[in-house]
């Protein structure tokens, strides 16, 4: 029993993958394709964008900070010139403490700029693909569309074969050998007209040459007849 049951699921999933198979569509796969690479994109770009913008308000922080660190240093001197020791201890315990949150701040802003690096990289690389990805999927889908015309065309050709119609190259073949046979016929028949005219014209001569010389010989023995009397 458990023979029989395995079997039967390996043909359920055989059974599911072939229509899967057959619903399939590989152009509309190869659009989704393209469709999640540009969706990666975006997000790829979205994320360099605000890396940026970090860094660059990082950078901003660091150099606000360094101002302040250079004017508590103006001011201790100041206090100090002024003979304030405690004024210049607390001019410059607030240096020290800027100078601490500005090497935190440096550390931060080294680590934006790689992320900043890393994911402008990233992203030319993203969009490369998604560019070439483009082109593939616009040189295949245009050999789809071809391949499928020819099998179509290929189709219809069968089918006419397989039908029984018209050889139409055959037909016109005949149908201009019927022609040049007929030209052929009427061509001999005027020429056998003309003969025939031609013979009868002759014997219609012929005919009136009889008469013409019988005519001449009455009238001869007719003048004959009139010097003998």
């Amino acid at each position: 029993m458990p023979y029989l049951l395995q079997r039967l699921h390996i043909l359920c999933k055989a059974q599911l993958h072939h229509r899967l198979d057959q619903l399939e569509d590989p152009e509309l796969l190869l659009k989704q394709g393209v469709r999640e690479l540009h969706e990666q994109v975006r997000r790829f770009r979205v994320a360099a964008v605000e890396a940026l913008a970090w860094e660059k308000r990082l950078g901003a922080q660091r150099e606000d900070i360094g101002k302040r660190i250079r004017q508590w240093q103006v001011r201790a001197e100041q206090a100090l010139r002024q003979n304030d020791d405690e004024l210049a201890r607390q001019a410059l315990a607030r240096r020290l403490e800027l100078e601490r949150s500005i090497e935190e701040i440096a550390a931060d802003l080294a680590k934006a700029r790689r992320t900043s690096e890393r994911l402008r990289s990233q992203l030319e690389e993203l969009e490369q693909r998604w560019r070439r990805a483009c082109q593939e999927q616009a040189r295949l889908a245009a050999r789809r569309r071809l391949a499928v015309a020819r099998r179509a065309l290929h189709a219809t050709q069968l089918e006419l074969a397989e039908d029984g119609s018209v050889d139409l190259p055959y037909a016109m073949e005949r149908m201009i050998a019927q022609v040049e046979e007929l030209e052929a016929r009427a061509e001999a028949l005027a020429a056998l007209d003309s003969g025939e005219d031609s013979l009868e014209s002759r014997l219609d001569g012929q005919a009136e040459h009889s008469r013409v010389e019988e005519e001449l010989a009455a009238l001869k023995r007719r003048l004959a007849d009139a010097d003998c009397a």
